[in-house]
């Protein structure tokens, strides 16, 4: 398991949101942030198309669930 880091920003004035996508790939990682974008955030002015950053299983602080997405000053 992986947590994956996107960022969108809602309009190009605002600062950018960072999220961590926690997945078993990048394939099912980008499948969960793109619905994340569509059904919760809606529109965006600038999103990712890719993950900026992972981090491994082995250094999450807390136990995470797959399909969680956590803001950007969650606790990994």
């Amino acid at each position: 398991m992986h947590a994956y880091l996107f960022w969108y920003k809602r309009t190009y004035n605002e600062p950018t949101t960072y999220c961590y996508v926690i997945a078993l790939s990048y394939k099912q990682a980008r499948l969960l942030w793109f619905k994340h974008l569509k059904n919760v955030v809606g529109y965006c002015e600038d999103y990712a198309m890719g993950y900026s950053d992972v981090i491994d299983e082995a250094d999450f602080v807390r136990p995470h669930y797959i399909g969680d997405i956590l803001g950007q000053d969650a606790t990994i």
